[in-house]
Parts: C-alpha cells; structure tokens; sequence
C-alpha cells in the first residue's frame, strides 16, 4: 500500500513538473514573439540625430570601475542616422537611449582609468590634486576642510598623502571628511 502511494506521488510530481516545464516554455516563446515587434515600433523614421542631439559617451574602465562620461553636439557625419544605423557604425557600443534630443552610448574599456587624484595638506586646509601624467599633480581645489579637525590617522595620510581612482570615489571621501 505504502509502494503504491509512493510511486503514485512520485508520478504526479514529474507529472506536474512537466506540465510546468511546457508552460514555461510557451510563455518564453510567446515573450520572444513579441519583442522583435517592440524593437521595430520605438525606431521611428521620424527619430534620428539632428544638429541639436546631445552625444552622451560613458566608458567603464574595468580594472578601477570609473565611468568617464563625455558629452557633445553630435557630429554633422552622424545627422540623418537612425538607431539600426548608428548600431552599425559603433559595434563595440551599447546603446542605451535613442532619440532625436539625446544619445546615450556606453562602451567597456579593459583597463585603467587616468582619472586618480591625489588629497594632501595646502595651507592647513585638505586639497584636491589631479595627477597628470604629463603635468604632475595639479591643484584642483583647496575644499576649506580644515585638517586639524579630522581624526590623527586620516591626518597622517593627509600628510602622506592619499591617492583615489575616480571621481566618485574623490566625493565620497570628501563627504567623509565634511561631516
């Protein structure tokens, strides 16, 4: 009796778990039926880059996780391009946003950034300096934080001074410092 049980509740589960798997797929293909239809309704002929559309360039550097973003009029060889074709000409990009007013594209960069900015003591305030390869360190900013406010181990590296990859994390520890 107990066997029969068993194998009875066994059934009705791969039973069900079938029934599952084949609803599953229904719906999957279903969804991917109508995709290719949305993607051909949002590329207007009527949305293409004009003279007044803003290019939005953001490149993700891998190896210190700063995204740079660059932004510009687009140029006069990109007027008349609708998203298929723009797509075409910048195949290592994503394409985030299209429209007539604005492009965002975004592309990763295996690699480092060279945005690093160095924090050190100018005139007993903490400062803000952008290494350069070619220049050396350039004064940014004097931030009006007073260094004889902060803990003695972050004076100590104030004084060291204190390298950061990214302007993200630059506000971040500033912040620290502010509050």
């Amino acid at each position: 009796m107990k066997k029969t049980v068993w194998i009875t509740a066994f059934c009705s589960f791969l039973l069900f778990l079938a029934i599952g798997y084949y609803f599953t797929l229904r719906i999957g293909e279903q969804d991917m039926q109508k995709k290719p239809v949305y993607a051909e309704s949002t590329v207007s002929t009527k949305q293409v880059i004009t003279e007044n559309t803003k290019l939005i360039c953001r490149y993700f550097y891998t190896m210190d996780r700063v995204t740079k973003e660059c932004m510009e009029t687009a140029p006069v060889y990109l007027y008349g391009l609708n998203m298929n074709q723009l797509a075409d000409i910048y195949k290592d990009w994503e394409i985030i946003r299209f429209s007539s007013e604005r492009v965002i594209m975004r592309t990763v960069i295996e690699g480092k950034s060279t945005e690093v900015y160095l924090i050190a003591e100018l005139d007993g305030q903490v400062a803000v300096y952008l290494n350069d390869v070619e220049k050396g360190s350039i004064l940014i900013e004097k931030t009006g934080i007073p260094v004889s406010v902060l803990p003695e181990d972050e004076i100590r590296k104030i004084k060291n001074g204190i390298h950061v990859t990214g302007e993200e994390n630059l506000v971040k520890l500033l912040s620290d410092y502010n509050s």
